[in-house]
């Protein structure tokens, strides 16, 4: 239903904001017609949701979690974890192999949907897929 003083304005994209008038917000929205339109605000609140783009690698052989769109092997290791994605440690690299020989999904992208990815998670995740594909050093 309608809720006073909220107004929703599904499926545009803000291509401006603005500070005006002290404490208002000035927000350029383009609607999915193309049609442009102007709000002056108190608040804006964007629900904007997460899907990673896939289109770059969907003609390789990559198994998918249906639940989150994550690599299905990463995705099996991050059900059930605590809940406090602070104390999260990277789940290693044959968590992140997948079918496609020598592809490797990461950083947020290999959290598909899930929002518990930190970056602290990425940069461990590209040392240690670096570390397996580099020839040892101690020949």
């Amino acid at each position: 239903g309608e809720v006073p003083g909220v107004k929703y304005i599904g499926g545009a994209a803000i291509t401006e904001l603005k500070e005006v008038e002290g404490c208002k917000l000035r927000v350029v929205l383009e609607q999915p017609d193309g049609a442009s339109s102007t709000e002056v605000v108190d608040e804006v609140v964007c629900c904007v949701g997460y899907r990673p783009d896939m289109s770059i690698y969907e003609e390789l052989q990559v198994h998918q979690c249906y639940a989150s769109n994550g690599p299905i092997k990463l995705a099996a290791t991050l059900i059930g974890g605590s809940g406090d994605c602070l104390k999260q440690v990277a789940a290693g690299v044959d968590a992140l192999k997948n079918p496609e020989p020598g592809f490797f999904i990461l950083g947020s992208k290999s959290y598909g949907r899930k929002s518990s990815f930190l970056l602290k998670i990425g940069h461990e995740q590209v040392r240690t897929v670096l570390d397996s594909i580099a020839p040892s050093s101690a020949a």
